[in-house]
């Protein structure tokens, strides 16, 4: 019957697009509704252009290495071309996944905003839906906290940032998250005098200590400034310049720069669903949903950034899979957010796998985990890449399994990658060093302390003690 689907699918983001995707592979038929005319979920909104933009402000460290071995590198540029750059690369990475692509493998497209009639049926566009599930990818959108004195035209946004046409000579970016700490790096390195006021006392408040005092460190050895538990009262524009009046918490104080750069995080994309229509449950974090994606409603799931908590495109694409294979198969899966990956484009690179050495002792207690650093100062590669500020840490149980891995450096997300593979497969974190690595690479970043966890784990063994206790040891 028209207008009758196996599965409606809100929103044509990085879990839309997986969900319909895999819905089409096993042979349902699928309507995918987005309310914009293209895909542009985090991934190129956000993921991509950030990626872009830290790569090619690395590229300007790496001619100040050039220049320290007396080759010179011109690096003088207002950065006219570079966000031509950067939207041309989103363009082209995206171009394969337009809605006409989709619509060629078979999925139904409708453009316009979705909203729910009853659990079954979606009205778009004055047209109603009908399908036995549906799955709710709407997404998110930042958060733009209401500042006295400032609106919307004076302030730039992590989907706005790329939009300039030029750099800018200053920029207050407000917030210490991810985006704010990723944007600052590149601004930094670019020569924008760049400060950053964070409300809470520290930044990247779900990093690992050592890594996050890190970063911290490095940008402000870049020039950097930094501000802590900043409560931002107003803001004057005079002269195409913005000054935000804030307080410290002991003083009032004032900052000036070209542009104000608002990464407060994002918030999930509800608005106008209708979700009480359809019985669906959500609060202030997003829509409700359990390890399988299931909301509230037994035929409604919802995957991505909708539901809330860690908002990023791989935890977003991972949750469409399981979505779609408990909506519209026998098979049940469940979410295993247990080895949670991500990677912030800083330079260098954070990487970040499952706990953190303060979260594994919170739950195990000092002596029931066991911590491997390595810093990148002892690494061969690293010294011939002139990279030997970083520090990779394996977070591991007594008995050698994986819990964490976290890495501030060069190559950071290949290197945490391995680990992931090894903790998802159940390997034990010394058995990395028994697998022969490529040399030069930054492999001795890991072989060398799953080395030292190897002795650990051999030393511990209770039958090889007492066969060393019963056997004499034969000197020579």
């Amino acid at each position: 019957m028209k207008n009758r689907y196996d599965l409606i699918i809100i929103g044509a983001g990085s879990a839309g697009i997986v969900a319909a995707v895999h819905a089409r592979g096993l042979r349902k038929k699928v309507l995918l509704i987005e309310k914009s005319k293209e895909t542009r979920g985090s991934k190129f909104l956000n993921d991509i252009p950030f990626g872009s933009l830290s790569y090619h402000s690395s590229l300007i460290l790496n001619s100040n290495k050039l220049e320290n071995i007396g080759i010179s590198a011109a690096k003088s540029s207002d950065g006219t071309k570079l966000f031509e750059h950067i939207n041309e690369q989103v363009k082209n990475l995206s171009s394969h996944l337009e809605l006409k692509n989709l619509e060629k493998m078979g999925v139904a497209v409708v453009s316009g905003e979705a909203s729910f009639i009853d659990s079954h049926t979606v009205k778009c566009a004055s047209k109603e839906y009908r399908a036995k599930k549906i799955i709710i990818a709407s997404g998110s959108r930042p958060i733009v906290p209401e500042i006295d004195g400032l609106d919307s035209k004076n302030v730039l946004t992590t989907e706005s940032l790329f939009n300039l046409k030029k750099l800018p000579g200053s920029v207050v970016i407000v917030g210490g998250g991810p985006a704010g700490i990723q944007a600052a790096s590149a601004f930094s390195i670019m020569g924008v005098k760049t400060v950053v006021l964070e409300k809470g006392e520290t930044i990247l408040a779900r990093e690992d200590d050592e890594i996050r005092a890190m970063v911290l460190d490095t940008l402000k050895k870049r020039g950097v400034t930094f501000v802590f538990k900043a409560i931002i009262e107003n803001a004057q524009i005079e002269k195409r310049r913005c000054t935000l009046n804030f307080s410290d918490g002991k003083k009032s104080r004032r900052v000036t720069a070209e542009r104000v750069l608002v990464c407060c995080g994002r918030k999930p994309a509800l608005d106008n669903l209708g979700l009480e229509s359809a019985g669906v449950e959500y609060d202030e974090n997003g829509i409700l949903v359990n390890r399988s994606l299931r909301t509230s409603v037994s035929n409604i799931y919802a995957c991505g950034d909708v539901t809330g908590g860690y908002m990023y495109t791989n935890k977003a694409e991972a949750q469409a899979s399981v979505a779609v294979v408990n909506a519209l198969s026998l098979i049940r899966k469940k979410m295993d957010y247990s080895s949670l990956i991500w990677g912030l484009q800083t330079t260098p690179m954070v990487a970040h796998m499952g706990m953190t050495g303060s979260e594994a002792q919170a739950r195990y207690g000092k002596f029931g985990i066991r911590i491997y650093k390595f810093p990148f100062k002892y690494s061969m590669h690293a010294a011939l890449r002139s990279e030997s500020g970083g520090l990779a840490k394996i977070i591991c149980r007594p008995s050698g399994r994986i819990l964490g891995a976290h890495v501030f450096g060069d190559n950071a997300d290949s290197i945490v990658h391995e680990l992931q593979i090894a903790k998802t497969n159940g390997i034990k974190f010394g058995k990395i060093s028994l697998s022969m690595h490529i040399f030069p690479s930054y492999g001795d970043v890991l072989t060398k302390p799953s080395l030292r966890s190897y002795i650990d784990q051999y030393s511990r063994n209770i039958l090889i003690n007492i066969v060393r206790a019963l056997i004499p040891h034969r000197r020579r």
